[in-house]
Order: C-alpha cells, then structure tokens, then sequence
C-alpha cells in the first residue's frame, strides 16, 4: 500500500520517481472523473505500489507505478459521498457535515481534485498533512469559517520543488470554484516541463487513447 511506503519514505519521494508516482495517481482519478463518477475517498491508504523496474538511467533507481483500489465509495457526480474520510474530503463537505448536511451534499471533480492535492503532499513529504489527528479535529480544522471565524488555508511550504507546491496549492484551494480539475493537474508545468523526461501515459490520457489506457493502467 501506499501508506506504508510513504511512512517508509520519511523524507519523501523526489526527482523522476515522484513525477512518476503522482502522474499515474492522476491518470487513476482522472479516469473515475471521465467515468462521470467521483472518488470521494482518494487517499494513501486506497492506492498501491507496483515495482516497474528500473529507470534507463540507473542513478534513479527503481520506477514505481501506482494503482488505484477500493472504488465502492465512488458515487455519481451530483449524488453524496458514501464514506467520509477526514483527510480526504475538502473544506465544502467538512462544512456540510458540521451542519448536518452531508446527505445533501453534492459530489463534484473539485472533491477529488483536493484528495488528489493532500496525496501529492503526503508522497513528496513522507508525511499527511493532518498527520497523527484525530477524526474529529481534522472535520472541525476543514470546517472552519462563518462569521468571525478564518477559513482552513493549508500552507504547503514543506513541498521543496516550487512547481509541485504550486500544483498542491491549485488543487487544495480553499475556494472550491478556483480548484484546479484533475484533468487540468496533469497539463501543469511540473507534468510537462519537470525536465525529467518522457511521461508517456500523460500524453496518452489527453489523446484518444487515454480512456483505454486508463482503465487497463492505472486500477488493480
């Protein structure tokens, strides 16, 4: 599982190996969202790593894919989510929760596009952002704001590349109708000009070939 590589990786992933990581946990959502379904439970703890080898270059080690598990919770954009994962739920539905809403609350791609961003975070830090929390804190701190009260803004500066937190920070907004989409996410400079080489299935995703190569690629 992903968390426990994560909790092995203390100081994070870096380098070809995180852009890998984070492009396939992308193409993996990305392919729910085209589905016209959300996630609503994307975190470490429902994504796998699958050993692909080794890099052309072998300083770089070995290539790490990720693969997605664990879809029951995927529901119809539009309808509720049916599990609730503090460290996966953005702001909106903290908020509808605390108010006794949850069961009117209604699933978009922004939803998914916040998991995506607090999963980058965690992989390239070697540490969830609402690390050794309980529950119910992490719901209240995501339900923050109203009347004299200041809004959850994460801070992300323990991210070291500067186009990755700038990434992390589009997708993990707190205004959801200023998040960055999933699909959006995988046309960002750090997919596409990390200079870390060819990511193939990138180009793929946003082709004709993207839907078949993301159903066959990226789940388990």
């Amino acid at each position: 599982y992903l968390a426990s590589y994560r909790k092995s990786s203390k100081s994070g992933v870096s380098g070809a190996r995180l852009r890998d990581m984070l492009a396939c946990v992308a193409l993996a959502a990305k392919s729910v969202g085209d589905a016209g379904l959300v996630w609503t439970d994307l975190k470490l703890e429902n994504l796998v790593v699958v050993d692909e080898g080794s890099y052309p270059d072998e300083g770089k080690g070995r290539r790490m894919k990720v693969k997605g598990i664990d879809l029951e919770s995927a529901v119809r954009r539009g309808t509720p989510p049916r599990d609730y994962s503090p460290e996966a739920c953005p702001p909106e539905f903290a908020r509808a929760y605390l108010k006794d809403d949850a069961d009117r609350f209604k699933s978009r791609g922004s939803y998914d596009a916040w998991s995506m961003g607090m999963v980058f975070y965690a992989i390239a830090t070697g540490r969830s952002y609402f690390e050794g929390m309980k529950p119910a804190k992490i719901t209240a701190i995501l339900g923050a704001g109203g009347p004299g009260v200041k809004e959850f803004k994460p801070d992300f500066s323990a991210v070291r590349n500067d186009q990755l937190r700038d990434l992390i920070e589009k997708l993990c907004s707190a205004r959801e109708r200023s998040r960055l989409g999933v699909a959006e996410a995988l046309l960002h400079p750090y997919f596409t000009s990390t200079g870390f080489g060819r990511w193939t299935d990138v180009k793929k995703a946003n082709s004709g070939e993207g839907e078949r190569v993301q159903r066959k690629s990226f789940f388990s």
